[in-house]
């Protein structure tokens, strides 16, 4: 790589405009109104009587429904039932009309249900569990050439398997289902009676968790003291137990992580689809240990927003242990060891609260507790403890096509990004009711589900006007390379400075919390990506005021077709309730490879040498062994600074060499013109141009500067700003 340095000769007239710098560019919108209104709620209801059969006769005055505990009053209430409950005869794909104001005591206009849709999902199962899961499902089928409903048929491994696609075609789903129940999947066994097992023969009848909770330091008393084959022996329990526990706990760990992730996507893929849908999950269980918790509030979410009801079925069927039962021992396990504990001889380097944890931990894993927690928030249902699931099939049938579609307008408008709790009541007695729980208070739609942390910074998207707390900068910078024609390079800048740090209980650590996070828009103002990271600063305190002084430097890659995009950034600096908002354009012009092409003009901040592993393959700033930081529009400062960096990627097309020239221009005025020489393309064919402006002779003031590149009869001018200040 050659930086080259470029002599200028500056021609300023003595009327030429008088320097100045914008330190923060303002949060424009960008052409776009943000139109205030109305946001209806849809909430899908099932109502039962006392013996499990739907209720398809109430009135809006038989509901109550709350968002956060305030009565809202019913706009509409639609009634999806079978043509055979009295409704008029209309094909099952077609849309139903806007549905008639609610009234209080006439029965809900009543329409046909929109086609059922069934995702039929098998988590990672045992052998016996599968072959339970393979009869219900076959048995769901029946013997009909095809379904009555849209099925697809999922697994999930070590990633998410589509079997079969949505289809009716019952062969094609037989098959995949028994495709299912034959697979090999990479199953994880449950280490938790195993894990008990291994602590009550380490630590004896009287401490179970004991010896285990000694440790390395119990070990090495052990080993000064000469202890026998008795303590060697429980040294070696001790050894194992701490093996086999910490294996289950990072097992869980991935394996939650995992099934969520693929229910994520499925609740994401079926929201598109018209009325209530269902998704059917066979699965003995999984956990949501903490870097899980996140993405399973999310599925929540993204179900309710969807209309998707959960249904899980306990494939595990009548357990030989009872899980609430295994839970039960662990927590009385802990209460025991605290209490029995001899301080003087149980040295365990531990708090005497760690067991309680891990009881409280087993409570989370337990499979009841997750899947009815999923279950009872998306408004299905746990099918447990029964190896004969039809039931539960038939509940799943009979929900899909008799339910209530209620809508109301929430009395609080300002979606904020809150989480808002959905209660509703039906007031005739020995009735069931099943609904969904809640939803983020955030308008418009997105391209993937929401997670919390994404929640408030998206609701301040929204704001008129938006907020700008603190400095920040954002830009979407082109690069088409000749295999991702369409990459851009998304980045995000804020000084740590400006971000909210406190400090720790222990007085000694510091913490701070902030959400980045972007979205793009298209022509027709629809949301076509976003991306976002939840970012948590810890560190000692002495080490506060370096951190202070640094940027955090949001990066992502994306492609896009070609078009023009609005992209909107967004801080949200979750410790001091601040944000800042950003807008900005993107331009992405079709390309071919017999076409001249260059990316996008960029000032370099600086430039990290990396080597070996730390190289980011494919990443368009790395440029021989330097990786190069840009410059998003910060000022530059002449009395730090002798000289700018810029950088520009070109991408020759077949032919005669490219030539380039250099201009700095200030309010449509050519300052100053001059060759800019072009390196030698690289094996992959493209000219990564590094270069150098001096600017110890330019005055301070805000210019463009602009590289034109020609090509036989082809021209491409690429610019960017220079803020110079003394």
């Amino acid at each position: 790589m050659r930086v080259r340095l470029l002599a200028i000769v500056l021609c300023l007239a003595a009327t030429a405009s008088p320097p100045g710098a914008q330190t923060q560019p303002p949060p424009a919108r960008a052409d776009r109104t943000v139109q205030s209104g109305a946001t209806a709620v849809l909430v899908d209801v099932v109502v039962r009587d006392r013996r499990g059969q739907p209720v398809t006769d109430l009135a809006a005055a038989d509901f109550e429904i709350y968002e956060d505990g305030v009565r809202q009053e019913i706009g509409s209430l639609t009634l999806y039932a079978p043509e055979s409950a009295g409704a008029p005869a209309r094909g099952a794909a077609a849309a139903a009309p806007p549905a008639e104001p609610a009234s209080p005591s006439k029965p809900a206009a009543m329409e046909p249900p929109p086609q059922p849709v069934v995702a039929l999902v098998f988590d990672r199962l045992s052998q016996e569990a599968r072959a339970v899961a393979h009869k219900a499902a076959l048995g769901y089928l029946g013997s009909a050439a095809d379904s009555q409903a849209l099925i697809g048929v999922f697994a999930i491994d070590l990633s998410l398997v589509t079997h079969q696609n949505y289809t009716r075609d019952a062969a094609k789903l037989r098959r995949a289902i028994e495709g299912v129940g034959t697979r090999n999947h990479a199953q994880g066994e449950s280490q938790s009676a195993g894990a008990r097992e291994g602590g009550q023969r380490a630590g004896g009848g009287g401490n179970p968790l004991g010896v285990l909770q000694g440790g390395g330091q119990a070990a090495a008393q052990a080993a000064q003291q000469g202890a026998g084959a008795g303590a060697a022996d429980a040294i070696a329990a001790a050894m194992q137990q701490r093996t086999v526990e910490t294996f289950a706990a990072l097992e869980r760990e991935h394996q939650g992580l995992s099934s969520i992730n693929a229910l994520l996507a499925l609740v994401n893929g079926m929201r598109a689809i018209p009325g209530r849908k269902s998704m059917v999950v066979f699965s003995e269980g999984f956990g949501t240990a903490a870097n899980a918790r996140e993405r399973f509030r999310s599925l929540i979410d993204t179900a309710n927003r969807a209309n998707v009801s959960i249904y899980a079925m306990d494939a595990a069927g009548l357990r030989t242990e009872s899980t609430s039962t295994e839970t039960k021992e662990a927590i009385n396990a802990a209460a025991n060891q605290m209490l029995g504990r001899n301080p003087t001889t149980d040295v365990t380097g531990t708090s005497m609260t760690a067991a309680l944890e891990r009881a409280n931990e087993t409570a989370r894993n337990d499979p009841h507790v997750v899947l009815g927690q999923l279950t009872d928030q998306t408004g299905g249902i746990l099918i447990r403890n029964t190896n004969d699931l039809a039931g539960g099939f038939k509940r799943v049938d009979q929900d899909m096509r008799n339910y209530y579609m209620l809508s109301y307008t929430p009395k609080n408008e300002a979606f904020d990004g809150k989480f808002r709790m959905i209660s509703v009541k039906v007031n005739r007695p020995g009735v069931e009711v099943a609904a969904r729980k809640g939803y983020y208070a955030v308008r418009g739609g997105n391209p993937t589900p929401i997670m919390s942390f994404e929640a408030p910074a998206l609701a301040l998207l929204e704001a008129t006007p938006v907020p700008n707390a603190f400095p920040v900068r954002a830009a979407a910078l082109n690069f088409p390379e000749r295999d991702r024609p369409g990459l851009t390079s998304v980045l995000v800048s804020v000084p740590a400075s400006a971000l909210t740090f406190r400090t720790a209980e222990d007085k000694a650590s510091y913490r701070a919390e902030f959400t980045v996070l972007v979205r793009f828009r298209g022509a027709a103002d629809d949301v076509l990506a976003k991306m976002s990271q939840n970012y948590v600063l810890t560190g000692p305190m002495e080490k506060l005021e370096a951190v202070k002084q640094g940027n955090v430097l949001f990066y992502r890659e994306r492609e896009f077709e070609p078009g023009v995009y609005r992209m909107e950034a967004v801080v949200h600096d979750a410790l001091g309730d601040r944000a800042s908002v950003r807008f900005a354009t993107l331009d992405r012009r079709a390309s071919n490879d017999n076409a001249l092409r260059a990316s996008t003009l960029v000032l370099v901040a600086s430039g990290e040498r990396v080597t070996g592993g730390d190289r980011p393959a494919g990443n368009p700033f790395l440029v021989g062994d330097m990786l190069l930081y840009p410059n998003l529009g910060e000022p530059v400062r002449k009395s730090v600074s002798r000289e700018i960096g810029f950088f520009v990627t070109v991408y020759p097309a077949k032919g005669a060499k490219p030539e380039a020239r250099l201009e700095l221009v200030q309010n449509e005025r050519t300052l100053a013109a001059l060759p800019l020489p072009l390196d030698p393309p690289d094996n992959a064919g493209r000219i990564q141009q590094v270069g150098r402006l001096p600017i110890a002779a330019v005055p301070a003031g805000i210019y463009d500067l602009r590289v034109i590149i020609t090509q036989g009869a082809q021209q491409i001018v690429r610019s960017t700003v220079i803020r110079l200040v003394e």
